[in-house]
């Protein structure tokens, strides 16, 4: 089996060491505070899972918009240089392909 996508014995027993003991704490604060004491200790064993969780939709919140705005940013640079310069270096290329190799430059007709 592969090693690296197989837990080994001992990080199942620790995972599951960490769920019950979380499980217990929840317990507990239930049965001393009642809903609102079993709520806290709920947020307070799953505050890493949350705030991961934030980190990533963060994340995401900030990457995907670059990466639109980027992308847009790229078409219209393209589009500015494909304007009146880019059409003259392209008839320049066209006309100096054609006097060197016409077979070559069948692609620019």
């Amino acid at each position: 089996m592969n090693d690296r996508i197989r837990r080994s014995a001992a990080e199942v027993m620790a995972n599951a060491a960490r769920v019950v003991k979380a499980a217990v704490n929840i317990v507990r604060a239930a049965i001393a505070g009642g809903l609102h004491g079993a709520a806290a200790a709920a947020a307070k064993e799953l505050l890493p899972t949350i705030i991961k969780f934030a980190v990533g939709v963060l994340i995401a919140i900030i990457v995907i918009p670059m990466f639109v705005i980027s992308a847009n940013a790229a078409d219209e640079t393209a589009k500015i240089s494909a304007g009146r310069v880019g059409e003259a270096r392209l008839r320049r290329a066209v006309a100096a392909c054609r006097t060197t190799a016409k077979d070559v430059c069948l692609f620019f007709v």
